[in-house]
């Protein structure tokens, strides 16, 4: 969709990537698309009284990027077998990250949820910017939600690969 361009650039800005294009594992893209179609529709069921909460979405951003890291982990804990990935609304909307990842790397997920902030800043500035996008039915909210935050997790997803597989 069309915030996938300042997504990206975004996170090569801050180093969530070193190319245009992320890493991927093909085994965990079903995954990371589940994730994200969780994600959205805990936003769309949890507005606040102006309609869609920014705070729901950023949260759904940080979730989104934490359990892609997770996933990442997951993989090579099944050996590249399926991956089964755990969703919380709960812990969405609670702000916790929920991820699972070895407690020797808690620096490295709090260094990467820093730079998924910025991330999700240049996705808010997208949508201020682009606001008549969705006048007159031209861009559906919801799908390019739900596409920012597959980004999102193909972003996290990536970021790990890049920093874990040659240390493994």
């Amino acid at each position: 969709m069309f915030s996938k361009e300042s997504l990206l650039k975004s996170a090569t800005t801050c180093g969530l990537l070193e190319g245009e294009n992320p890493h991927f594992i093909p085994e965990t893209l079903g995954v990371l698309k589940n994730l994200a179609d969780g994600a959205t529709e805990t936003i769309y069921e949890h507005p606040d009284d102006n309609g869609l909460s920014i705070q729901v979405i950023q949260k759904a951003f940080h979730y989104v990027f934490a359990k892609s890291i997770e996933t990442y982990f997951l993989w090579q804990a099944t050996a590249g077998e399926n991956v089964t990935l755990s969703f919380s609304e709960a812990d969405l909307l609670n702000g916790n990250t929920g991820a699972l990842v070895p407690p020797n790397e808690a620096d490295f997920m709090n260094t990467a949820m820093g730079m998924c902030t910025a991330m999700f800043n240049a996705f808010q500035e997208w949508l201020k910017t682009n606001q008549d996008l969705f006048q007159g039915e031209f861009l559906d909210l919801y799908d390019e939600l739900n596409e920012a935050l597959n980004w999102s997790a193909r972003i996290g997803l990536s970021y790990a690969v890049t920093h874990f597989s040659g240390d493994r």
